[in-house]
């Protein structure tokens, strides 16, 4: 079992056609809407729009990409082999528990240049991922090992930004960031050394975490957008 920690950023909406490059950022888009701009004295407001856009997440078990990782074996002195490379296949991913996942609470918005910034915390613990893997490099002599692994997550925060006119009228969203994980890998013993464990485990957990920040982010941006927009036009 491996705790790992971590900061992903997704930065989803910005004003320019550039994505900020990071080895931190995972950039998904840059078409930017134009919403308008209720009142966002408290993050009451975007707390309950957020709220509804996560209860509309799949109650049922979603699908996620194959994914692959390799980690390269250390020669001892240079030259013995005392291991192998760790090659290991993931498929069949699935995440559950999307639409079980909780705005906390909300901090008072606060003015950041020209931004309206709203901090809230995001309750992900009954998220979990799970892959079918099929796994070498835990013996010199070869082989291969069928397993289930599975990530559960132990929460996060999000930080939504809103850039405004003078006259509080106007404004789009310009990032949608998901920071500070904290994930549990859940996997059996390969006997790998604890370096190597701790690699292998954190790999796969940055692979899960980027998954549910697109499958959270890819909902909430386009929807909000369009959540403010119509609020606005009711006014």
């Amino acid at each position: 079992m491996q705790l790992c920690s971590g900061i992903v950023l997704g930065v989803l909406l910005i004003p320019t056609s550039t994505i900020a490059a990071s080895t931190n950022t995972v950039s998904t888009g840059t078409t930017t809407y134009n919403i308008s701009h209720s009142d966002t004295s408290s993050g009451d407001f975007i707390k309950e729009k957020i709220q509804n856009l996560l209860n509309s997440l799949p109650s049922e078990p979603v699908s996620v990409s194959p994914f692959h990782l390799k980690i390269k074996k250390k020669l001892l002195l240079g030259f013995i082999m005392t291991h192998r490379d760790i090659d290991a296949w993931f498929g069949n991913g699935q995440v559950t528990g999307l639409n079980s996942i909780k705005v906390q609470k909300c901090r008072n918005t606060v003015v950041d240049g020209e931004h309206n910034v709203v901090s809230c915390s995001l309750n992900l613990d009954n998220v979990t991922e799970t892959y079918e893997a099929a796994v070498t490099g835990f013996s010199i002599f070869g082989g291969m090992r069928n397993e289930i692994i599975s990530i559960s997550f132990r929460g996060t925060s999000y930080e939504l930004k809103i850039r405004y006119d003078k006259s509080y009228t106007h404004g789009r969203v310009i990032t949608f960031v998901l920071e500070r994980f904290r994930t549990v890998v859940f996997a059996p013993d390969f006997g790998f050394n604890s370096e190597r464990k701790f690699r292998f485990e954190n790999r796969i957990a940055l692979e899960a975490i980027n998954s549910v920040v697109d499958m959270i982010s890819n909902k909430i941006v386009f929807d909000l957008n369009r959540m403010l927009k119509d609020t606005a036009v009711k006014r």
